[in-house]
């Protein structure tokens, strides 16, 4: 995964925020895209290095997933 993906995926996580009613299920929504945007900082550190980000700590792709 890359940056541009992983980044991505963090704006539709926070779009959904927008559209669900469940204020339990939002926060999770929210704390996973955050998850997600540090993925997408550790993605562009190391392409910046010349490294692969290691797949091992990708974040859930889904709140169903935690």
């Amino acid at each position: 995964m890359n940056y541009p993906q992983a980044i991505e995926h963090a704006i539709a996580l926070r779009l959904r925020v927008k559209n669900e009613s469940d204020q339990e299920r939002r926060q999770k929504l929210l704390e996973l895209a955050q998850d997600w945007e540090v993925w997408a900082d550790y993605c562009r550190e190391k392409a910046a290095k010349g490294e692969v980000a290691d797949p091992a700590n990708i974040p859930a792709e889904d709140i169903e997933d935690i």
